[in-house]
C-alpha cells in the first residue's frame, strides 16, 4: 500500500480478502465521512472550550442569534437544534447560569417563554462565530484548495439532500 492510503484504505483492501465479491466504495465514502466528522467535531470542542462552551452551548447560542433577535420559544429552538427537550431544558438551564441568556414571557402565548441572548450572550457569540470560522477555515485550507473546498462542499450537499427523508418527523 502507498503512503497515501489510509485506514479506510487498510479496512477495503482486508474486506476484499475476505468478501472478494462484495463493492466497498460506499463504504470509501461513509467511512471517511464518519472518521471526518469525528475529526472535525473533536477539534470544535476544543476551539470551543476556550470560550468555556460546549458544543451543544453554542449550537443554542448560535440559533438563538440567527433567529430569535426578537426572542425564540424553546419549542421552535427544539426543531432547530434537533436536540431532546430534556437536552434543551438542561442546556438552557446551563447557559442562564452563565448569563448568556434570559427567559421571558411571551407576549403572544400567556404559557410561553422566548429565550433572548443576554448582552453578554450576543458578545460571547459574535467573538465564537468568527473565530470558529476563520479555525475551521484555515484548517480544511491547509489540504484543501479554494475549488476543491467548494467541490468537496458541493458533493457533500447533493449526498445530504439525496439522503434526506422527503417527509421529515417535525418534533413537538
Amino acid at each position: 500500500m502507498s503512503a497515501d492510503n489510509d485506514v479506510v484504505d487498510r479496512i477495503r483492501a482486508t474486506l476484499a480478502e475476505i468478501y472478494p465479491d462484495l463493492d466497498t466504495t460506499g463504504f470509501a465514502l461513509t467511512g471517511r465521512v464518519f472518521r471526518l466528522a469525528r475529526a472535525l467535531e473533536t477539534r470544535r470542542a476544543e476551539h470551543l472550550a476556550a470560550f468555556d462552551l460546549t458544543l451543544g452551548d453554542f449550537d443554542v447560542l448560535a440559533t438563538i442569534r440567527r433567529e430569535g433577535a426578537d426572542g425564540i420559544n424553546p419549542r421552535d429552538l427544539l426543531r432547530s437544534v434537533l436536540i431532546t427537550s430534556g437536552g434543551l431544558t438542561k442546556r438552557m438551564d446551563r447557559l442562564e447560569t452563565l448569563g448568556l441568556i434570559s427567559r421571558h414571557a411571551d407576549p403572544g402565548d400567556r404559557r410561553g417563554t422566548l429565550l433572548l441572548l443576554t448582552p453578554a450572550g450576543v458578545d460571547r457569540i459574535d467573538q465564537v462565530i468568527p473565530s470558529l470560522l476563520e479555525m475551521e477555515h484555515r484548517h480544511l485550507s491547509e489540504e484543501l484548495n479554494p475549488k476543491q473546498l467548494d467541490q468537496a462542499a458541493s458533493l457533500l450537499r447533493r449526498l445530504i439532500l439525496a439522503t434526506q427523508d422527503p417527509n421529515p418527523k417535525t418534533q413537538p
